[in-house]
C-alpha cells in the first residue's frame, strides 16, 4: 500500500505538469489547484489574480530544508496525494529548471 501511494504521488506531480506545458504557464495549474483544494483565503487571492503572489509565499514559508519532513509524513500517513504546498513548490521549481524552461521555450 505505501507503494502505491507513493506512486501516486509522483503521478499527481507528473500530472502537474503536464498540465502546465499544455497551459503554457504554471500559474493557471496553480491556481487551479488552489481553487479544488486550498484554503478560503486561498481561493479567494486566486479570485483576486493573486497566483504568482501565492506561489511565492509558499516557496518562500516552505525552503528546501523543511520538504524533507513533509515528504516522509506523506510516506508514513500513506496519502494518495501530496500536500498542495509541495506540489506548488514542485511546480514552480520545475519551471525554473532547465527541463520547464526547454518546454516553455516557446512561449
Amino acid at each position: 500500500l505505501t507503494v502505491f501511494a507513493g506512486l501516486r504521488r509522483v503521478e499527481e506531480l507528473v500530472a502537474d505538469r503536464k498540465a502546465a506545458e499544455v497551459v503554457g504557464s504554471i500559474e493557471p495549474v496553480v491556481g487551479g489547484l488552489l481553487l479544488v483544494h486550498g484554503t478560503a483565503s486561498d481561493q479567494r487571492r486566486v479570485r483576486r489574480r493573486e497566483v504568482r503572489g501565492l506561489i511565492e509565499d509558499v516557496r518562500a514559508e516552505l525552503p528546501q530544508h523543511r520538504r524533507w519532513s513533509r515528504w516522509f509524513d506523506s510516506v508514513v500517513k500513506v496519502r494518495l496525494q501530496p500536500e498542495l504546498e509541495l506540489r506548488i513548490v514542485d511546480l514552480a521549481e520545475w519551471a525554473e529548471s532547465k527541463d520547464g524552461l526547454l518546454r516553455f521555450k516557446d512561449d
